[in-house]
Protein backbone atom coordinates (compact mmCIF):
# COMPACT_ATOMS: atom_id res chain seq x y z
CA UNK A 1 0.00 0.00 0.00
CA UNK A 2 2.62 2.22 0.98
CA UNK A 3 4.73 1.71 -2.35
CA UNK A 4 1.27 2.56 -4.17
CA UNK A 5 1.06 6.00 -2.60
CA UNK A 6 4.75 6.72 -3.47
CA UNK A 7 4.07 5.66 -7.28
CA UNK A 8 0.52 7.84 -7.25
CA UNK A 9 2.45 11.19 -6.09
CA UNK A 10 4.68 11.38 -9.11
CA UNK A 11 1.67 10.78 -11.10
CA UNK A 12 -0.56 13.51 -9.85
CA UNK A 13 2.71 16.36 -9.67
CA UNK A 14 2.59 15.51 -13.64
CA UNK A 15 -1.32 15.54 -13.72
CA UNK A 16 -1.61 18.88 -11.98
CA UNK A 17 1.18 20.96 -14.13
CA UNK A 18 0.06 19.76 -17.33
CA UNK A 19 -1.78 22.32 -19.29
CA UNK A 20 -5.68 20.74 -20.17
CA UNK A 21 -5.19 22.96 -23.42
CA UNK A 22 -2.39 23.55 -26.01
CA UNK A 23 -1.02 26.76 -26.36
CA UNK A 24 -1.32 26.56 -30.21
CA UNK A 25 -4.71 26.77 -30.00
CA UNK A 26 -4.54 30.33 -29.46
CA UNK A 27 -4.44 32.46 -32.80
CA UNK A 28 -1.39 35.21 -32.12
CA UNK A 29 -1.92 38.22 -31.64
CA UNK A 30 -1.76 40.48 -34.92
CA UNK A 31 1.67 42.39 -35.82
CA UNK A 32 -0.07 45.81 -35.59
CA UNK A 33 -2.92 46.34 -32.93
CA UNK A 34 -5.19 49.81 -32.71
CA UNK A 35 -6.91 50.64 -29.63
CA UNK A 36 -11.01 51.98 -29.79
CA UNK A 37 -12.54 53.61 -26.72
CA UNK A 38 -16.02 52.18 -26.23
CA UNK A 39 -17.22 54.94 -27.67
CA UNK A 40 -16.39 56.25 -30.78
CA UNK A 41 -17.20 58.61 -33.63
CA UNK A 42 -18.38 56.55 -36.89
CA UNK A 43 -19.18 57.69 -40.45
CA UNK A 44 -21.96 55.86 -42.39
CA UNK A 45 -21.59 56.47 -46.69
CA UNK A 46 -24.76 58.36 -47.60
CA UNK A 47 -24.46 60.41 -44.07
CA UNK A 48 -23.32 64.35 -44.08
CA UNK A 49 -22.29 63.72 -40.36
CA UNK A 50 -21.09 61.44 -38.53
CA UNK A 51 -22.58 59.48 -35.49
CA UNK A 52 -21.72 58.31 -32.18
CA UNK A 53 -20.86 54.74 -32.03
CA UNK A 54 -21.07 52.40 -29.03
CA UNK A 55 -18.51 49.62 -29.11
CA UNK A 56 -19.87 46.28 -27.97
CA UNK A 57 -17.77 43.06 -27.78
CA UNK A 58 -20.43 41.67 -26.11
CA UNK A 59 -23.09 41.52 -29.05
CA UNK A 60 -21.97 39.50 -32.22
CA UNK A 61 -23.93 42.03 -34.17
CA UNK A 62 -24.27 45.64 -35.18
CA UNK A 63 -27.67 47.76 -35.12
CA UNK A 64 -28.50 51.01 -36.30
CA UNK A 65 -31.42 53.17 -35.34
CA UNK A 66 -34.12 53.10 -38.20
CA UNK A 67 -38.04 54.61 -38.67
CA UNK A 68 -40.76 54.43 -41.00
CA UNK A 69 -39.34 50.76 -42.54
CA UNK A 70 -40.51 49.87 -45.33
CA UNK A 71 -40.10 46.98 -48.01
CA UNK A 72 -40.27 47.31 -51.31
CA UNK A 73 -39.54 45.49 -54.65
CA UNK A 74 -37.41 46.34 -57.05
CA UNK A 75 -36.03 44.45 -60.29
CA UNK A 76 -37.21 41.45 -58.94
CA UNK A 77 -35.37 41.65 -55.25
CA UNK A 78 -36.65 43.28 -51.92
CA UNK A 79 -34.67 46.02 -50.83
CA UNK A 80 -35.64 48.05 -47.19
CA UNK A 81 -36.50 52.31 -47.17
CA UNK A 82 -36.00 53.50 -43.83
CA UNK A 83 -35.26 56.95 -42.07
CA UNK A 84 -32.27 57.41 -39.81
CA UNK A 85 -30.32 59.87 -37.74
CA UNK A 86 -30.75 63.61 -39.17
CA UNK A 87 -33.64 62.59 -40.51
CA UNK A 88 -31.70 60.75 -44.08
CA UNK A 89 -34.03 58.00 -45.67
CA UNK A 90 -31.82 55.53 -47.08
CA UNK A 91 -32.57 52.73 -49.80
CA UNK A 92 -30.75 49.11 -49.57
CA UNK A 93 -31.28 45.77 -50.48
CA UNK A 94 -32.40 42.88 -47.89
CA UNK A 95 -30.42 40.75 -46.76
CA UNK A 96 -32.20 38.79 -44.48
CA UNK A 97 -34.04 39.15 -41.44
CA UNK A 98 -32.96 38.00 -38.28
CA UNK A 99 -34.62 37.23 -35.05
CA UNK A 100 -33.09 39.06 -31.77
CA UNK A 101 -33.50 37.19 -28.83
CA UNK A 102 -34.27 39.79 -25.78
CA UNK A 103 -33.98 39.72 -21.88
CA UNK A 104 -37.90 39.35 -20.30
CA UNK A 105 -39.22 39.91 -24.19
CA UNK A 106 -40.42 37.67 -26.97
CA UNK A 107 -37.64 37.62 -29.55
CA UNK A 108 -38.39 40.76 -32.52
CA UNK A 109 -37.55 40.06 -36.40
CA UNK A 110 -35.07 42.96 -37.98
CA UNK A 111 -33.84 43.71 -41.84
CA UNK A 112 -30.79 43.47 -42.18
CA UNK A 113 -28.95 45.49 -44.52
CA UNK A 114 -25.32 46.04 -45.83
CA UNK A 115 -23.89 49.48 -45.23
CA UNK A 116 -20.36 51.10 -45.50
CA UNK A 117 -19.47 52.58 -42.83
CA UNK A 118 -15.53 54.19 -41.51
CA UNK A 119 -14.31 53.74 -38.10
CA UNK A 120 -10.94 54.09 -36.76
CA UNK A 121 -10.03 55.56 -40.46
CA UNK A 122 -10.93 52.39 -42.68
CA UNK A 123 -14.35 51.96 -44.58
CA UNK A 124 -15.67 48.66 -44.00
CA UNK A 125 -19.02 46.72 -45.13
CA UNK A 126 -20.81 46.09 -41.87
CA UNK A 127 -23.86 44.13 -41.76
CA UNK A 128 -26.62 45.99 -39.81
CA UNK A 129 -29.76 45.06 -37.87
CA UNK A 130 -32.24 48.16 -38.21
CA UNK A 131 -34.52 48.99 -34.92
CA UNK A 132 -35.80 51.41 -33.41
CA UNK A 133 -32.80 52.79 -30.50
CA UNK A 134 -34.50 56.17 -29.96
CA UNK A 135 -34.30 54.86 -26.47
CA UNK A 136 -30.49 54.42 -26.33
CA UNK A 137 -27.73 57.68 -26.53
CA UNK A 138 -25.69 55.91 -29.38
CA UNK A 139 -27.73 55.33 -33.05
CA UNK A 140 -25.49 53.16 -34.33
CA UNK A 141 -23.99 49.65 -31.80
CA UNK A 142 -21.03 48.04 -33.64
CA UNK A 143 -20.57 44.54 -32.95
CA UNK A 144 -17.63 42.54 -32.79
CA UNK A 145 -18.44 40.68 -36.68
CA UNK A 146 -17.69 44.60 -37.51
CA UNK A 147 -14.86 45.11 -35.99
CA UNK A 148 -10.94 43.89 -38.02
CA UNK A 149 -8.32 41.75 -36.12
CA UNK A 150 -6.26 43.62 -33.74
CA UNK A 151 -9.01 46.00 -32.83
CA UNK A 152 -9.14 46.44 -29.53
CA UNK A 153 -11.87 47.96 -27.45
CA UNK A 154 -10.28 50.05 -24.27
CA UNK A 155 -13.46 49.93 -21.77
CA UNK A 156 -12.26 52.73 -19.38
CA UNK A 157 -11.85 55.36 -23.01
CA UNK A 158 -14.09 57.00 -25.50
CA UNK A 159 -13.22 58.45 -28.74
CA UNK A 160 -9.69 56.95 -29.32
CA UNK A 161 -10.00 57.37 -33.30
CA UNK A 162 -11.24 59.90 -35.50
CA UNK A 163 -13.25 58.49 -38.39
CA UNK A 164 -11.21 59.86 -41.86
CA UNK A 165 -11.29 57.71 -44.40
CA UNK A 166 -10.49 59.06 -47.69
CA UNK A 167 -12.30 59.16 -50.73
CA UNK A 168 -9.70 56.41 -52.78
CA UNK A 169 -10.28 54.42 -49.24
CA UNK A 170 -13.58 54.18 -49.93
CA UNK A 171 -13.76 52.62 -53.06
CA UNK A 172 -12.02 49.49 -51.50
Amino acid sequence: MQTARLWLAPLFLLLYHTPLYAETDVAPMPAETSRLGWLEQARLEGLNDTLEAKIDSGADHSALHAEHIDYFQSDGQIWVRFTTVQQTTLRKPLLRESRIKQKNAASQRRPVVRLRLCLNGQWREVEVNLVNRSQFKQPLLIGRSALLRGELIDVQQTHLTQPNCSQQNQEN
